[in-house]
């Protein structure tokens, strides 16, 4: 018995051992990602939320389908391959790689600053009274300034240093300085940002809103940093740009919309509305009722968060949209904290559900709507 007692012992600490190193490799090479293609080569694919097939199951593809391979990783189970769908910006999740054909072999990685075409500007994009600040796509850093006087919340870092940070901008050609637009900031759920989300271009354009995304802010970045980054994209476009503050949202995607929602109650005087793809919690616990699980693909318990009164009180003067799709694996959870927690509670909010929308970003027409309910009049 003390025999098979140490060999099961051992075979845990094997297996925690195993999932560390996984973990810690996975994360090395997020940053310096592959987009080889890729085609399904079976007649079925489930794609897993994780790196385990008895993980969540997010999407089934079919024989021919085309794939982007972001990355590759060996564990003990074998070669597993984090995936995107063909022409899709935000990874999908995690296939056997054996059941992928490549069409062509994977590319050595470089790093971000080589790979990417967007320039890349120390400093800010020039000050207000210059007359000349930048409009394009760039990513930049800013200097250290003293922040902006802002209501101090425990669940935000304020204290990240602007200039060792980079962020994604788009600022419409038509920007001149001399009318105030929106901001919209976005917290994607991966580390890195170089592209403005599918459809989203035109739609920001046309209604007058600049758009910033920080880098390094993904799913594996802690919670304080992530909604530190967030607030400091807005304070720091704040200075350099004329920016509406009653036009200031908060966005992004899965677990980057979870961080946008709470970011609703901690710092509800700088953010007046919220752009929620496929992620959302709230404050109090909410009846299971279209979910299959309470839980998230990391095992923890989905949609709660702690909020003061005061942070709730704030909250009730911000417009929420959650977004969601029939083919979003995070649809009935979504569905539960909306029902039971926002609408339940009488918060501005509005839902989104989008036939045949999958586990990704809102698209153009998602995002028009989403913003004509933020910005109708009170």
């Amino acid at each position: 018995m003390r025999k098979k007692a140490l060999r099961s012992y051992l075979m845990f600490v094997l297996s925690l051992l195993l999932l560390n190193v996984t973990h810690f490799f996975e994360n090395q090479l997020a940053s310096a990602q592959t987009t080889n293609p890729g085609e399904v080569k079976s007649d079925t694919l489930s794609v897993y939320s994780e790196m385990s097939a008895t993980s969540i199951v997010v999407k089934k593809l079919k024989k021919g389908d085309r794939v982007s391979i972001r990355l590759q990783v060996t564990t003990a189970g074998g070669d597993w391959c984090k995936i995107a769908e063909d022409g899709q910006r935000n990874s999908l999740g995690y296939v056997p790689c054996a059941q992928l054909l490549r069409a062509s072999k994977p590319q050595t990685a470089v790093p971000p600053s080589q790979a990417s075409t967007i320039p890349v500007i120390s400093g800010s994009a020039s000050a207000q009274s210059s007359g000349t600040a930048r409009t394009g796509n760039f990513v930049t850093s800013f200097p250290r300034e003293t922040l902006k006087s802002i209501r101090r919340d425990p669940n935000i870092a304020y204290d990240l240093d602007p200039g060792a940070e980079r962020f994604f901008v788009h600022v419409p050609a038509g920007y001149s300085g001399q009318s105030r637009y929106g901001l919209v900031v976005f917290i994607d759920a991966d580390d890195r940002v170089d592209a403005m989300p599918n459809g989203w271009t035109g739609i920001l354009d046309a209604r007058n809103f600049v758009f910033i995304a920080p880098e390094n802010a993904g799913n594996d970045q802690y919670r304080q940093r992530r909604s530190g980054l967030a607030v400091l994209a807005a304070l720091e476009m704040m200075k350099h740009y004329q920016i509406d503050a009653n036009r200031v949202y908060i966005s992004g995607f899965s677990g980057g919309a979870r961080m946008a929602g709470m970011l609703g109650f901690f710092q509800s005087d700088v953010f007046r509305g919220t752009i929620q793809s496929c992620g959302a919690d709230f404050y109090q616990h909410v009846p299971q009722v279209d979910a299959t699980s309470q839980l998230d693909t990391a095992g923890q318990p989905y949609g709660f968060f702690p909020a003061t009164p005061d942070e709730v009180h704030g909250a009730r003067r911000v417009r929420f949209t959650v977004i969601t799709g029939s083919e979003d694996f995070r649809r009935g959870n979504i569905l539960d904290v909306f029902n039971g927690g926002f609408a339940k509670a009488g918060f501005q909010a509005k839902l989104f559900d989008v036939p045949g929308m999958s586990h990704d970003v809102a698209d153009g027409n998602t995002l028009s709507a989403a913003l004509d309910f933020l910005e109708a009049p009170h």
